[in-house]
């Protein structure tokens, strides 16, 4: 009586081992097509020299009056100082040699404050994922 208790015990208990890899399986799949579709940086770079021009008064296009993410791919913004002083982007010092990464989590227009920028501003568009 007890024999046939115990391989229904272990049939059982290997059909939910089963179904927990198969999940498990599925779920590593779609976050393996996930990341393959994800993470596109939008880097930009400040070139030494940019904050003097800034300062003598010239037009400096560095970075784009507006930049657009997408959520769905898991856009980040990336903004390189190259420059040898620091430069403000988004209320954060960025000084020479780093950088500003920035990944939004929701849709919007953001503006940033920007001290390369010639509005002083850089404007966000965040876009829902599709």
């Amino acid at each position: 009586m007890w024999n046939w208790l115990r391989w229904g015990l272990v049939g059982l208990g290997i059909v939910i081992v089963g179904g927990i890899v198969a999940i498990n399986f599925a779920g590593w799949q779609e976050a393996w097509r996930a990341s393959r579709e994800a993470t596109r940086q939008l880097v930009y770079v400040v070139p030494a020299g940019t904050t003097a021009k800034l300062g003598a008064g010239q037009a400096v296009n560095v970075l784009p009056n507006t930049v657009e993410l997408q959520i769905g791919v898991q856009d980040t913004l990336v903004i390189r100082n190259q420059d040898v002083f620091p430069i403000d982007v988004g209320g954060v010092r960025i000084n020479t040699g780093q950088s500003y990464i920035q990944q939004f989590t929701v849709p919007g227009t953001f503006d940033l404050v920007c001290s390369v920028h010639t509005s002083d501003k850089i404007r966000v568009i965040v876009k829902p994922a599709r």
